[in-house]
């Protein structure tokens, strides 16, 4: 059985479009012999925590951290990358996830993979970083030299990738996160088709989401 793990970086507090990724993911993986397992820095939401375990997801609980590099989380990800013998890192959000990224690394870890969700806070609040930072020091920039590669959810995200932290374009693969449709259907949308003054014959598609800043 190959065996993932998700680093996810803090703690989800609501099922959004990430959570609903992710249960959908390890649920078909799970049908093709994967072994999924989730790093959150401290227990789920308990509406949440049942919607991972029922699709087979493992928890396992490590404090997140404000530090740039975090000696003893470090090591902490090494024992558990080691005894779980992990094929796959994933790491998803903030310092944790770097630390993570360097305790993969370390052990030897045959495919370590960052996936970025968001604009960082310098882009959309018009915070200028320095380019020798941006080019050299930035944690951004030594997660993706230690990646394998990284997935970025959307073209702008790529972009800033590339064009602010001059991460090379080739190890950037963009994949938007996927849609359950099962979720909808059996859905009625005639009262919007009557409301836009729409045929039968048409399809309605409708977006909800947060329009946020680090979403673009």
């Amino acid at each position: 059985m190959n065996n993932l793990i998700h680093v996810y970086g803090g703690s989800p507090k609501k099922h959004g479009s990430l959570e609903e990724y992710f249960f959908k993911l390890t649920e078909s993986l799970k049908e093709n012999g994967w072994k999924t397992t989730f790093v959150f820095g401290r227990i789920p939401e308990e509406h949440l925590l049942g919607k991972y375990e029922k699709v087979g997801g493992k928890i396992v609980i490590l404090p997140s951290t404000s530090r740039r590099v975090d000696c003893h989380l470090i090591y902490s990800f090494y024992k558990l990358f080691k005894k779980e013998k992990v094929d796959v890192v994933n790491c998803h959000f903030g310092r944790t996830g770097f630390n993570a990224m360097v305790a993969a690394w370390l052990a030897g870890v045959p495919a370590k993979i960052w996936t970025k969700h968001s604009l960082e806070y310098s882009a959309y609040k018009g915070m200028e970083v320095p380019y020798v930072k941006r080019r050299w020091f930035s944690l951004l920039k030594l997660e993706a030299l230690l990646s394998n590669a990284v997935i970025a959810v959307s073209d702008a995200v790529k972009q800033e990738l590339i064009n602010e932290y001059y991460i090379n374009k080739h190890k950037i693969f963009q994949i938007f996160l996927g849609i359950n449709n099962s979720r909808f259907h059996g859905v009625d949308g005639s009262y919007l088709k009557k409301e836009f003054s729409l045929s039968d014959g048409k399809i309605v598609i409708t977006c909800l989401s947060q329009a946020r800043p680090e979403k673009g």
